[in-house]
């Protein structure tokens, strides 16, 4: 975990380079290529204790991390969320690539300033090569997936000549579809770690390929973390929107989407046919319980289900 004695660097990461901040007689620019993240690499090395924070950048900030952490720098990767909410908080509105750098440093030093909220940053771990192909795979098949649907709702069109076209693209997003699914069956397969995994969930009723994929894929902490860590992680988690006398609803909030998507239509597949799932469902709605809060509790109880066949080799389904 970082300390608060670190030094701090900011670096906003684009596609050709990088600003970096650690303060206003240290900072420029580096190329975002081989030789400049090596280059930065060095310059890190000549602190005691660097520590880099970077945000999510659509996958640019991925090289200059995994360098960072393979020379055992401590680095972070921060939801661009929280760095716009500081920003706001802070009354910054320019936006600039220095100003950026700049205020990712800041946010660092205001979090890591306070012991309980240092513990909550975690530091960057480079991704199991196996998860990542898998990831990228998945990645694929969801935009396969939306181009059929955009190619389905086009066939509607009463347009002849459209049609011949929108038949092609049917056809070829259909043998696409086939080999990445093809792929990722075989590259779970291909190792021990996820095949063991894959098949160990597919004993719930109601899970099928495509949720053990894509749990595999974007949730690499899955058996290693608490349910309830989980779950707020995922989006699954309720949380509490009181004011005075008001009390309002518990909404899920956030979380890794990818994952919702494929939980929401094996919760609605596990209410059905799984046996334990289904009498939890049915109690909620005796109860009373509208009905997306009952599914949404059961995306939960089966993640958390699945969180527990992983973490534990003895636990058993009922």
């Amino acid at each position: 975990m970082s300390v608060p004695d670190s030094t701090y660097i900011g670096i906003d990461v684009a596609k050709l380079k990088f600003d970096f901040f650690v303060s206003r007689e240290q900072r420029g620019v580096f190329s975002n290529d081989p030789a400049g993240i090596v280059d930065f690499v060095k310059f890190c090395k000549t602190f005691d204790a660097p520590c880099v924070v970077a945000e999510a950048t659509g996958g640019y900030e991925k090289a200059v991390l995994n360098a960072l952490f393979a020379a055992g720098i401590m680095c972070f990767q921060i939801n661009p969320k929280k760095v716009k909410a500081f920003a706001q908080s802070e009354g910054i509105n320019a936006k600039t690539d220095p100003i950026d750098a700049k205020l990712l440093r800041d946010f660092a030093l205001s979090k890591c300033s306070n012991p309980e909220s240092c513990r909550k940053l975690l530091p960057y771990k480079k991704p199991d090569p196996a998860v990542q192909k898998l990831r990228s795979l998945c990645e694929v098949r969801t935009g396969l997936k939306t181009m059929q649907a955009h190619v389905a709702a086009q066939s509607e069109i009463p347009d002849a000549f459209k049609k011949s076209y929108l038949k092609r693209q049917k056809a070829f997003v259909e043998k696409e579809l086939a080999k990445v699914e093809k792929d990722i069956a075989g590259h779970i397969g291909e190792n021990e770690s996820l095949r063991l995994k894959n098949e160990r969930m597919q004993t719930v009723k109601g899970v099928g390929v495509t949720l053990s994929a894509t749990l595999l894929a974007y949730a690499p902490e899955l058996g290693s973390i608490e349910n309830k860590v989980l779950c707020g992680l995922i989006g699954v988690a309720p949380y509490a929107k009181d004011s005075g006398a008001k009390e309002g609803k518990r909404r899920p909030r956030r979380g890794r989407q990818q994952i919702k998507k494929v939980l929401y239509m094996a919760a609605v597949s596990a209410s059905q046919h799984n046996p334990i799932l289904k009498a939890f469902s049915q109690r909620l709605r005796d109860r009373g319980k509208p009905s997306m809060v009952t599914l949404v509790a059961v995306m939960r109880k089966l993640l958390c289900l699945l969180n527990n066949l992983i973490a534990n080799p003895d636990f058993s389904l009922a």
